[in-house]
């Protein structure tokens, strides 16, 4: 199982994340200001926009410094990411959500970092604050559940994946990921059934093995994948406008 931009997690897959996210708000991740999410679909090929130098900011330009301030933080951090300094870029996060608090790309990628960081407590109250707070968005829902499934909580993750089916029902990675959590709910069921009746141990030895097999070669990867490292991301994604704060 896999996160954010490519990061594994044994029996799964995932997109890189952190594109998607940027995809699905209303301005890219490497973008211009934005005062509010937007129901448009933007150009992809806007660039990072620099903090604007200190002194003081005019009143009309006050809805803009934030978010611009918030993009150039979170470009920043997404590149010291990708150098693998995860602990410097969850410190660049920390300091941009003093400013920007529900910047959904920062959350987003603190989650990310903190996942890595073996913190899941902490990254599972990320995601899920951000499915709260943007529900139309699947990415977060995904990865969501990435991580109560490798807590054990296959229930939960089940239901998280509904969750982001019902937010995007084309969203692949999500019904990909659902079959493997059926498959391992199987594996479950039928090892339950075996310990309580041994007398049809026989009968359900097969099914267990041939599921058990399965479910070992969707956790091996395959010799051609990509490697599980950061992905750069996919600023011609399309995009999904986040509901307004």
């Amino acid at each position: 199982m896999t996160i954010g931009l490519q990061w594994r997690l044994p029996c799964w897959r995932v997109l890189a994340a952190i594109a998607a996210i940027s995809a699905c708000v209303s301005a890219p991740s490497l973008a211009a200001p934005r005062s509010a999410p937007a129901k448009s679909r933007p150009s992809s090929s806007a660039k990072v926009v620099e903090p604007a130098p200190p002194g003081p900011v005019p009143t009309d330009a006050v809805s803009i410094a934030a978010p611009a301030l918030a993009a150039a933080a979170y470009g920043k951090a997404l590149a010291v990411y990708r150098e693998g300094r995860r602990n410097e870029a969850l410190g660049l996060i920390d300091q941009a959500l003093v400013a920007a608090p529900r910047d959904v790309q920062l959350r987003f990628l603190k989650g990310v970092v903190l996942a890595e960081l073996n913190s899941t407590e902490a990254a599972i109250e990320i995601f899920r604050a951000l499915v709260q707070d943007f529900p139309e968005l699947p990415e977060p829902y995904n990865n969501l559940a990435v991580l109560q499934a490798g807590t054990g909580s296959l229930d939960a993750a089940r239901e998280t994946l509904e969750g982001a089916i019902r937010a995007l029902p084309s969203y692949a990675l999500a019904h990909e990921n659902l079959g493997d959590i059926y498959l391992r709910m199987a594996i479950r069921a039928w090892e339950t059934a075996e310990y309580l009746k041994p007398a049809e141990a026989s009968r359900l030895r097969e099914r267990l093995s041939l599921a058990r097999q399965l479910s070992l070669r969707i956790a091996t990867p395959a010799p051609n994948e990509a490697s599980p490292k950061a992905e750069s991301p996919q600023p011609d994604r399309p995009r999904q406008s986040a509901r307004q704060p």
